[in-house]
Parts: structure tokens; C-alpha cells; sequence
């Protein structure tokens, strides 16, 4: 499903306006102590495997599930703490709680509680709450559908791979 919110940079990000490259979709908070860093840093590697042309195509989104942390200059922070700031791929999503909640719905992640069948969840402390979230990555072609799902634990060569062969689709 297409969504629109605001980058690391203040920029509006769409889904729709990225049509044209592959994208890897996670969601994401940036005080997170495991899951979170490993995609950031799967993202990173993946993209350190992808040929030249394709670097310049692919997109990483990561859509936060803790909007009242993750500001801008927060995400934007975690950008660079994992390298993924330079790649210029790299976009840090955040919006309003009313925003967010609809692009979780639109994916099935519940931050109270994440659905088995939609992925393994975490629970991590943040402050006095708990945060559930998915370590699902979500792979979407370039003509803009959902085409592989992965989990944070995958191996970044195996998303190198996956992300090259949606680009040749």
C-alpha cells in the first residue's frame, strides 16, 4: 500500500513516487537494542554487494514505529551511526501517531502487539513502555508490489540478490 511521510531531511517520501526502483521496507526505532541495528546494518551491507548502477536505484526505508523519539535529527542520527546516511538511499521515515497507524494497519504491524502470522516480534523496553515490533523486511519491486519478505536475521548477500534480480523484472 502507497503511504506518504517525511524523511530524515524533511523531505516527503512516497511509496508511489519510487516506483521505477526496488525498495526495502523495514519498520524501525532508533533506540532499539537489537533488531532495528541489525537491519540497519543488513541494509548497509546488502548495499555494499549491489553493483553500481543499482546503488544508485535501489531504496531502504525505514518507518518508525516510535514517532514521539524518532524526530528528524534522531533518524537522521541513525543514518549515520549505521553508514546509511552516505549511501543517499536512505530514507528514515517518521509522521504523525495518526499517520504511522496507518501505514502499520496497512502492513499489519500492531506496535502494542505484532500478529504472529505477520512476523516475529520483539519486545523492548523504551523508556517505562514496551515497544512490539516486526523484524520484517519487505521487498517491493519496481512497478510498486509487495514480491519477498525477509527477516532481520537473512543474509545481506541474500538481499543484495533479491533486490538485484527485482531491478532486472
Amino acid at each position: 500500500p502507497d503511504f506518504t511521510l517525511t524523511d530524515q531531511h524533511g523531505e516527503v517520501v512516497s511509496l508511489s513516487a519510487l516506483q521505477g526502483s526496488p525498495v526495502a521496507l523495514a519498520f524501525i526505532f532508533t533506540t532499539c537494542p537489537d533488531v532495528c541495528p541489525a537491519i540497519a546494518a543488513q541494509f548497509r551491507a546488502a548495499w555494499d554487494e549491489l553493483a553500481p548502477e543499482l546503488q544508485k536505484s535501489v531504496r531502504f526505508l525505514g518507518v518508525t514505529v516510535d514517532p514521539e523519539t524518532d524526530t528528524s535529527d534522531v533518524l537522521l542520527a541513525f543514518g549515520k551511526r549505521f553508514e546509511l546516511e552516505e549511501t543517499g538511499v536512505w530514507h528514515g521515515l517518521r509522521g504523525s501517531r495518526a499517520e504511522l497507524e496507518t501505514v502499520w494497519q496497512a502492513y499489519g504491524i500492531d506496535v502494542a502487539g505484532i500478529d504472529a502470522e505477520v512476523g516475529a516480534h520483539q519486545g523492548e523496553t523504551h523508556g517505562q513502555a514496551t515497544i512490539r515490533h516486526t523484524d520484517a523486511i519487505y521487498l517491493i519491486d519496481p512497478q510498486g508490489k509487495q514480491r519477498v519478505f525477509l527477516r532481520s536475521s537473512a543474509d545481506p548477500a541474500d538481499l543484495a540478490s533479491d533486490l538485484s534480480a527485482l531491478s532486472t523484472e
